[in-house]
């Protein structure tokens, strides 16, 4: 049996700071529509029509599982030979991305408890950053 951890931070305006096991993301929205994403790169668009219990979710991934900006596309991996130095700088722009991810969505909490709006974009930024480091971290795991 598998443990879960979940737990949905209201921000305040319509948004949603969740935070599980495996990802931090963000949501937006009102009641009946609502739009999320995630630090795995996932977004998530959901409609529904009130007290019917029926609604629309369409998912889909922000990062181009097969591409990532400035790298070739990861089923070419196997193909191309990748010298220490590439390998180095994709390990770095892992690591950056990570780190820079994690201090904006620090620093959005923080700014969103004076300015929430201000807060929360900077804190969206910081998933962003999070999702395009683990587009970095699938090129690396493909190297080895």
């Amino acid at each position: 049996m598998g443990f879960r951890f979940r737990k949905s931070i209201n921000l305040g305006g319509g948004v949603k700071l969740n935070v599980s096991k495996k990802s931090v993301g963000l949501s937006a929205g009102v009641k009946g529509a609502r739009v999320s994403v995630n630090s795995n790169g996932r977004k998530t668009t959901t409609v529904g029509l009130g007290n019917t219990g029926l609604s629309y979710t369409k998912s889909s991934n922000i990062i181009n599982n097969n591409k990532v900006k400035g790298y070739k596309e990861i089923r070419e991996v196997n193909t191309k030979t990748y010298s220490e130095k590439d390998i180095k700088r994709l390990k770095l722009n892992y690591k950056v991305y990570k780190i820079s991810g994690i201090i904006f969505i620090c620093l959005g909490l923080l700014l969103a408890i004076p300015a929430s709006i201000f807060g929360i974009l900077v804190a969206l930024v910081g998933v962003g950053l999070i999702a395009l480091s683990k587009g970095f971290k699938d090129i690396l795991n493909n190297l080895s």
